[in-house]
């Protein structure tokens, strides 16, 4: 009899911990007659017509409106209503308005009805938005209802304030000193702005978790669901799955999300909720919740609920209890006389209880997180819902008395419910979906849990429960935010992180170079004269040519930065500047032949001083040594547009008029290069940089070629407003009007031609 007692039990111990907790439910039941609820805030005559004008086959339809102006909203819904319902009663307290209507059929079958109103905020009805509750109770047919319409404080941290403005609504409507029901309550239901906000996420990844359609893993962060899983307020409620995006606050007039200053998080203020008191007579089907998204007069997007009240347990039911138990009776006489190991006999007797359970309760699937289901661990609901017939989500077999699963709102054989992954059948406690599809929780791992490109190790997760990790705008690597501090490696040029195994150089002033920017880069000032020549000749092409031969030398970021500070004119890119194009006289220290390389760093760097003489406006450009060639090639041919403005009488321009069409001209430079794919037959003279592609004439690599377009979206993208911005208007303006009248422009009027 160990089964019978156990399957009592957990029936049982269901009992006790029904109405304990708010808990998500749905069912599959086609929508039918029952009673239609919506909370509505700021509403037009078309918004009307639009939360009616579906199917009207519902006896009773209660509208909740809050921050509405009283005006004629009742004859608005009268006259939308007029043809299938009649106004049963109405209950107003400032802008919150309630109202109950009846279909034209209902009045033999209303027996009573009042109304109430508390306030719970407004500088006591000094104001016209005055926060609390109004309700109306009404005997139906025998069936006893209060419905509640509310508007509690706003505002993120005013939660205890909530929580205690519901209480003491609960306690305050329909008093037994005021206007108190008869008797008690079948059904309450509350509706309403409850302005409960979503907290312990910041706004940007609450709005994406939202457009990619992840807005149900917010529901972890709802202070409404954690205030009630905490047991301080609506116990014994229930609530619809909400599978609906946040109902506020949008920009009044669209679907956007909040664009003002304040710019809000997204959060299910506006909510449905109910209770039946007595589940043996009364059982509530709630077979529709959602938001009204196609409504834009209002910040918030209103939200319905059908809700259909039937009888309590038919004899159906009564049949299957005594068939399950019987079932598991029967299990356990087989059993008499063999010799069974003690666990599989408590596993046994654990996974009757469970099915037991379950044709007891169909649940709503819990909770998610991170898209985690749990199909077998629940709080039973306080009431269940009949199915005469039941199919086999999978195999479409019907399912009998024994064993099924209850998950993703079907019902299934155990061997039916499957990994899309492996095929196997699915039997732990936990799974997870991706799309329709389950997996088993190890397999959707290794099948979309991303991996660190660095660690090589799935991202773990944050404090929040969410995936977070770090992408590079252009190489889309994927890393473990950790790495950003604790000391990975990323290639100065190309600015990828270095996964663990990899290999890579560190040059003498810091900076780390992996091996597919060293393959091209230029060490010392002899390596970089042809493309100096190159780039001249690209000028020339241009009809820009410089009459001036202006020394180019390649040195270390030390004696970069000594020249900068040396250096009275000129905008420098921080923090760190690559390229400059010296004014002044001074002494600057030069490589003069390419360093060697031993293990992963460069040694024997030989350097020698080289004077500069004032003989123009420009004495040197200098470039920073140790980068590939085409990003040293983009900078060269910036610092060469410096040089050719200033010999051709270009002085005392704007930051961002100068710096900018110094940045059109290195971009001109690497589109030209990439369209070519060649490059000087004497870019490099040394062994180590003979094999490189980029000092050939002919294609270029495939590689070489992504590091160009990396350069052109550096350029493109960059963020400051001399460099980035005034690139973007210089590039616009040559676009329209070619680089020859831009120039000519600029000279007139030191800015861009618009």
């Amino acid at each position: 009899m160990g089964n019978c007692s156990s399957l009592r039990e957990r029936r049982k111990r269901s009992d006790e911990l029904m109405g304990q907790k708010l808990c998500a439910m749905e069912s599959d039941d086609p929508t039918h007659e029952g009673i239609k609820t919506v909370p509505v805030q700021l509403l037009s005559s078309g918004d009307l017509e639009e939360l009616v004008r579906r199917d009207r086959k519902f006896d009773l339809l209660v509208v909740g409106l809050q921050e509405v102006p009283r005006l004629n909203v009742r004859q608005m819904l009268q006259a939308t209503l007029e043809e299938t319902h009649s106004l049963l009663g109405e209950a107003t307290m400032k802008s919150l308005q309630l109202f109950l209507f009846g279909n034209k059929n209902t009045e033999p079958y209303l027996r009573d009805i009042k109304v109430d109103k508390h306030a719970v905020g407004g500088l006591g009805g000094l104001i016209g938005r005055k926060k609390g509750a109004v309700a109306i109770y009404i005997n139906f047919s025998g069936i006893r209802m209060v419905f509640i319409s509310c508007h509690l404080s706003a505002h993120a941290h005013k939660v205890e304030e909530r929580n205690s403005q519901c209480k003491h609504i609960s306690h305050s409507i329909f008093s037994i000193d005021q206007n108190p029901c008869p008797r008690p309550c079948h059904l309450t239901v509350w509706l309403g702005d409850l302005n409960y906000r979503i907290e312990g996420i910041s706004n940007q990844p609450a709005r994406s978790l939202i457009r990619k359609n992840l807005h149900s893993v917010l529901t972890g962060k709802d202070q409404l669901l954690q205030e009630a899983e905490r047991g301080e307020v609506f116990n014994g409620y229930c609530e619809g799955t909400i599978s609906f995006k946040p109902t506020y606050k949008y920009d009044v007039g669209s679907s956007d999300y909040d664009t003002s200053h304040k710019i809000r998080v997204p959060s299910w203020t506006d909510r449905i909720l109910f209770k039946v008191e007595n589940h043996k007579s009364i059982q509530a089907v709630l077979s529709t919740y959602e938001s009204i998204d196609d409504i834009n007069s209002s910040d918030h997007k209103p939200v319905k609920a059908h809700l259909c009240l039937k009888d309590g347990h038919s004899e159906y039911e009564t049949e299957d209890i005594d068939c399950a138990i019987a079932l598991s009776l029967s299990e356990e006489e087989n059993r008499k006389g063999k010799d069974v190991d003690n666990g599989s006999y408590l596993e046994e007797d654990e996974h009757l209880a469970r099915a037991l359970q379950e044709s007891l309760n169909v649940e709503s699937p819990p909770r998610q997180n991170d898209r985690i289901h749990e199909p077998h661990i629940y709080d039973p609901l306080p009431f269940f819902f009949p199915s005469r017939t039941r199919r086999c989500a999978g195999c479409n077999g019907e399912i009998g008395n024994g064993r099924y699963l209850s998950c993703m709102g079907a019902l299934w054989h155990p061997e039916c419910f499957r990994c899309h992954a492996c095929n196997k059948p699915i039997s732990d406690y936990e799974f997870s979906m991706y799309g329709n599809h389950p997996y088993h929780k190890s397999c959707y791992k290794d099948r979309y849990h991303p991996k660190c490109d660095v660690c090589k190790q799935f991202i773990p997760t944050n404090s929040n429960g969410l995936i977070e990790y770090r992408a590079h705008p252009f190489w889309l690597q994927k890393y473990c935010p950790s790495h950003e501090s604790d000391g990975t490696p990323r290639c100065c040029s190309c600015e990828r992180m270095e996964p663990r195994d990899a290999i890579y150089i560190t040059l003498d002033d810091g900076r780390k170079l992996c091996l597919e920017c060293l393959d091209s880069s230029i060490m010392d000032t002899n390596e970089c004269q042809p493309l100096y020549l190159d780039i001249r000749e690209f000028y020339e092409g241009l009809n820009m040519k410089l009459n001036q031969q202006i020394p180019l030398l390649l040195v270390e970021r030390q004696a970069l930065n000594e020249a900068m500070v040396g250096e009275k004119n000129g905008h420098h890119h921080l923090p760190e500047t690559r390229g400059l194009c010296l004014s002044e006289e001074q002494i600057v220290s030069s490589i003069s032949r390419r360093p060697r390389i031993r293990g992963n760093r460069i040694i024997e760097m030989i350097t020698e001083p080289f004077r500069l003489i004032r003989q123009c406006e420009v004495t040197a450009i200098l470039i920073l040594y140790g980068l590939p060639r085409l990003l040293t090639g983009s900078i060269l041919a910036h610092e060469m547009m410096h040089a050719w403005l200033r010999l051709n009488g270009y002085r005392t321009l704007p930051p961002e008029v100068e710096e900018g069409i110094c940045q059109v001209l290195a971009h001109m430079w690497l589109e030209s290069e990439l369209m070519s794919g060649s490059g000087s037959s004497s870019s490099s003279t040394s062994a180590s940089s003979s094999s490189s592609t980029s000092s050939k004439k002919g294609k270029r690599s495939e590689f070489e070629k992504k590091f160009g377009e990396f350069f052109k979206h550096q350029i493109e993208s960059d963020s400051s407003t001399a460099y980035g911005e005034g690139f973007r208007a210089g590039n616009e303006a040559v676009n329209k009007y070619g680089l020859r009248s831009t120039l000519d422009h600029i000279r007139l009027t030191g800015s861009f031609p618009y």
